[in-house]
Formats: C-alpha cells, structure tokens, sequence
C-alpha cells in the first residue's frame, strides 16, 4: 500500500470513529491516529528549521506540499483535511522522501498552537491532528496554518559478507585378528586386518562487513552508538572498533561519513539477519538511522586442513577408495613360519597426508624331533630232572 493510499484508509477510519463525537467530549489532549501522539498546547512557536509553513486559506492547503533544503534533500506531503463534531481535523503523509523524515507537526488556531512530536517513531503518516480547543464553542479552533518540522534522517548502509572456513582432519586405526600364530614347519596362519578412517570437520563462520554512516545534515551530527543485532541472537555488539557513546561520540561534519568495520562470529549456517542502529545525540539536526544486510551461507568459502576425500594403501600394497566420510575395510595375509616368524609389522598409509597406522601379527615356530632308544636282553633258564 502506498502513502497516498495509506492517507484515506486513515480518514476514513477517522470519520468513522469521530464523526458522532459530541462538542462536550473535545478536548485539546486527543491523540492523532494511528500514530497515538498526545499533542502540547503552547504559544505559537517560530517556523522549525529545516521546516515548511502552510497556511490554512491557501487555496492549495489541502493536496502535495514539497520541501527542499537547496542541498539536494527534499520531502513531499500529501495534506487532507476533514470535519468531526469537535471542529476540522487534518491527516498527512509522505509521499516521497530524500533524507528527511517528519519530526514535528505544529497545528496552529486561534491564540495558541498544538504540537504533535513524533521523534524516533517516525511514521510515514498520521491523522486526527487539529487545533487546540476553544473554550467559547468547546470546539476545535479553526486551523490558520501547519507548520510541518523536519528532522534529516542519517543515510545508513551496511555490507555483509558470508565467510565459511572448513577445516578437515583425518585419523587411521588399523588392527587385526589374530595377532599371533603358533605354527609347526609347514603350517600357515591367515589373519584379517581391519582399517578404519575418521573425518573429523571443524566449521568457523563469519560475517564481515562495513557500517557506512554519511551526514546528510547541513550541520555538524553527533554519533553515540552504532550498535549490530544478528536476528535470533538477541545480543548487540559495538559495530566500531573506536569507542562511541553519550560521553565520547563520533562527529561527522556536514556531508561527511564514518566508516566502521566489523566481523561476528556465528555458531552455525542458519540464515539471519544483520541489523545496525546508529543513534544520535538528542536535540541534533539529524536523527539516527538503521539498515539491515541478509546473511546465507552456501558451500565453504576456503577449505583448509587435509583434503576431503582420501585413499589408504594397504602393507600388500593395494589401494582402497576413494573415501569421503567415515569409513573402513578389510583384508587379509597369509603367514608361515620361516620368513614370517617373529613380529610383522602391517602398514596401512592415507596416501593424501601420510598418516599411517601399524598392526602387528607375531609368528611362533615350532618343530618335531624324533627320538628313539631300544634296550634289549635275553635270559634263558634251565630246569632239568632226573627219574630213575
């Protein structure tokens, strides 16, 4: 919805909610709509600077006002004006804006004036403004003219850039089952090896950027805090390395601009919002400002560390992968006693990094000896008898 458009909604649901207001019910402190600001009864005050003064009778008070400060910022209006039971009420909004946003009306009728200060709410438009109330017809003073104030609004920009860091480190575990044989000459012994590999990722993300602040005042502006807001984090970090605040603000001169350079960790690759708010010194020429950058990340923007995909050479030198991610697998050698007895040490390596890892299978060699002994002996007994 535009601003023009956005200005009838507003006096229609004004005539609708104070088009049977009765003349005993006016009163001075009513606030406007939508913004719901409680207006301050005083003597007419000066014309604001930078300020725009329209009068009542002009023939023109009710369609587009423009105002420019001759350096390039301007400021359109679209002015309506509507009855009630208490008297004649106005409604405004901004078409168009370079620069400069609403900071006060002053409605001025009969001996004083209303004043409606918007401030740092700074609505692009309102309604139900009138004039103070006057005490003779318990209505609204006719209103003789507006004074529409103007505060200039800080041109903010903000850049974020995205930096994701992946940094990948790889483990090797290699065992084996058995791990040892006890072998007669001649026997042989087949064991199983087992390599595993681990990827370990460690991801750090960043934003970076810049906070560019330019004055687009005609005067001096005081800086007193430029402060980031990542969405769903709820924390504010100072987006300037100097320190800026109340006590010791940042000044920008007429046209000038600040720059301040910043870099927030993130925990993760969640999408978000960077906001930066820069607030000013209260009563200034110019009031503060905010912008806001998208934050996304994609696939890493620097890969550091050891690759991310591997492949192990086993002891019998056979390749195996390539590998990605957490993995493993096996395979076996036969071992016999004469060259293989003892300890034998298997090496499996990552050929990308070299690391490597050892398994052990220890061989015991035995064998048979014969022996033989024999005893011999050979006892004969006789026994003789005699019969006669």
């Amino acid at each position: 919805m535009n601003n023009v458009s956005l200005l009838g909604l507003i006096l229609a649901l004004s005539i609708l909610s104070l088009g049977n207001v009765a003349r005993a019910q006016c009163d001075f402190a009513t606030s406007s709509f939508p913004a719901r600001i409680t207006p301050l009864t005083t003597e007419t005050p000066a014309l604001c600077s930078p300020g725009i003064r329209i009068f009542g009778d002009e023939p023109n008070f009710v369609g587009q006002h423009t105002f420019t400060d001759g350096n390039q910022n301007e400021i359109t209006l679209q002015i309506s004006s509507y009855n009630v039971g208490c008297g004649q009420l106005i409604a405004w909004s901004v078409v168009s804006s370079s620069n400069l946003v609403v900071d006060q009306v002053v409605v001025k009728g009969g001996p004083a004036a209303n004043v409606y200060s918007y401030g740092a709410s700074r609505p692009n438009a309102d309604g139900d403004l009138h004039a103070p109330v006057n005490p003779d017809t318990d209505g609204y003073y006719g209103i003789s003219h507006l004074d529409f104030c103007f505060k200039y609004a800080l041109a903010v920009e903000v850049t974020a850039v995205p930096t994701f860091v992946r940094n990948t480190d790889w483990e090797i575990d290699h065992t084996v089952s058995p791990a040892s044989w006890k072998l007669f000459s001649g026997d042989t012994g087949t064991s199983t090896f087992t390599v595993s590999v681990n990827k370990t990722e460690t991801d750090e993300r960043t934003v970076s950027g810049t906070v560019t602040i330019t004055n687009t005042a005609t005067s001096a502006v005081q800086i007193t805090g430029v402060t980031n807001e990542i969405s769903g984090s709820g924390t504010l970090t100072d987006a300037c390395a100097i320190e800026i605040s109340e006590a010791n603000p940042a000044i920008i001169s007429p046209g000038g601009s600040l720059e301040c350079d910043y870099s927030i960790s993130l925990p993760d690759g969640g999408d978000r919002v960077l906001t930066v708010t820069v607030t000013t010194a209260a009563g200034g020429a110019a009031l503060g400002g905010t912008a806001s950058a998208d934050i996304s990340f994609g696939a890493p923007t620097e890969l550091t560390g050891e690759p991310g995909t591997i492949t192990v050479t086993n002891a019998l030198q056979d390749t195996y992968g390539p590998f990605s991610g957490d993995d493993q697998f096996t395979y076996t050698k036969t071992f016999s006693c004469g060259g293989d007895a003892g300890a034998n040490e298997e090496i499996a390596t990552i050929n990308q990094t070299g690391d490597s890892d050892d398994a052990i299978v220890t061989v015991d060699c035995y064998g048979l000896t014969v022996a033989t002994t024999a005893n011999t002996s050979f006892t004969r007994t006789y026994a003789w008898e005699i019969d006669k």
